[in-house]
């Protein structure tokens, strides 16, 4: 029988939406790429037959409880800043009890459901499943059952650090490498990359120049 599965997406807030781009973006742009790339992931996600509820975790932002509630997804408000301060309010403030979570960034412009699919699948081997970004630094998404007894680690060197950390803890783990959940966009050159490949993610960011 299929796990309970729910998922977990952090989304910014539009004040701080990918300040990284700054170079190449202006801010209105940088909003409409920050909605338009968690809407995507929103979508995607909802059309997983593998879950069963996406809560999205808002900075108390208006502009992304829309979002939420345009996906029909479910809300955690925080005042916590940073993706792992974030990650922690969440788990300790989730409404329910479900066998499984999928944690994932809200930034991912090739994820699609076929890929999520083949993750959650592949996650049934381990405890802990830890989907690297294109570097293998960073860590895009991350399956483990509830409640999580892994400690977490998000941003630079993480992927490296939860691996350190499911084996201290004694739990069985594995990593699923996937292009679709490697590339994340964070850096001017990722949105280069990703919009010379795929004019969909040009067009918002003309409308707001």
């Amino acid at each position: 029988m299929a796990k309970t599965t729910w998922a977990l997406v952090p989304i910014n807030t539009l004040q701080r939406a990918k300040s990284r781009l700054a170079p190449s973006l202006n801010s209105k742009q940088r909003q409409r790429l920050h909605l338009q790339l968690a809407s995507h992931v929103l979508a995607t996600l909802q059309a997983c037959r593998h879950l069963h509820r996406v809560i999205v975790v808002n900075n108390n932002d208006d502009a992304i409880s829309q979002l939420a509630r345009k996906f029909d997804c479910a809300e955690i408000i925080t005042n916590e800043i940073g993706t792992l301060n974030t990650y922690q309010w969440a788990l300790k403030n989730l409404p329910g009890k479900p066998e499984q979570l999928l944690l994932i960034a809200s930034d991912l412009p090739q994820v699609n459901v076929d890929c999520l699919d083949e993750l959650l699948i592949a996650a049934v081997r381990q405890d802990i499943t830890i989907v690297p970004d294109k570097h293998f630094s960073g860590t895009n998404a991350l399956v483990s059952p509830w409640p999580v007894k892994l400690p977490l680690a998000f941003g630079n060197n993480s992927y490296q650090q939860h691996i350190y950390n499911a084996q201290h803890c004694q739990l069985s783990w594995g990593s699923f490498t996937h292009p679709r959940l490697a590339w994340d966009l964070d850096t001017p050159g990722d949105y280069h990359h990703i919009a010379q490949h795929n004019p969909k993610w040009r067009q918002p960011i003309s409308e707001a120049a």
